[in-house]
């Protein structure tokens, strides 16, 4: 996180340990999104996992190949999401899943791959009337994912949270009310 920058400063001081929070808070504060038992993707380093604890009082859940340090009342699991066995599903799926990258670039095929794994998960773990908001980044292709997403739920928004550092190409794609099982 860069201390310098407005929002990452704003995420510390409300003891959140990266803007991913700040962002999540922000479309949630839009979106009334969070509900229920709630899995985060892409969890590392934890803030959303943290804001995530103080949004609701179902079961809160991380998944990142990334370890993460423990967060009270929340449960988490060290591994790639695509290879998650569960026996549950849930009512929120919220994904900051981007591939990893050196200096701010994006391999945008490799990007579209995992955003793709994500919606196969969303597919098999929301439950119906499920939220489901997504991070993707504005590529060539996204626009056949966009309304595949469309088919599947009553609202489908595309949303850039004020946190969002300037200049980058993602954006959220928030998903309400599934009405599709798969």
């Amino acid at each position: 996180m860069k201390k310098g920058d407005k929002y990452s400063r704003l995420a510390l001081r409300q003891g959140y340990r990266s803007r991913a929070a700040i962002k999540l808070m922000q479309i949630n504060d839009e979106f009334n999104f969070v509900k229920g038992d709630v899995i985060d993707l892409g969890s590392a380093p934890g803030g959303c996992l943290q804001a995530l604890r103080n949004l609701t009082n179902g079961k809160v859940v991380g998944v990142d190949e990334r370890p993460v340090k423990q967060v009270p009342g929340t449960e988490f699991y060290h591994q790639k999401f695509e290879t998650l066995n569960l026996l549950q599903k849930f009512d929120t799926i919220f994904s900051d899943v981007g591939p990893l990258t050196k200096l701010n670039e994006v391999d945008m095929d490799k990007a579209l791959e995992l955003e793709k794994d994500v919606v196969k998960f969303m597919k098999k773990y929301l439950k119906t009337n499920g939220n489901f908001v997504m991070k993707f980044f504005v590529c060539e292709g996204v626009k056949g994912l966009l309304d595949e997403l469309s088919v599947y739920f009553k609202k489908v928004v595309l949303f850039k949270p004020e946190a969002s550092r300037k200049g980058n190409k993602e954006m959220y794609a928030v998903c309400l009310n599934k009405t599709m099982m798969e």
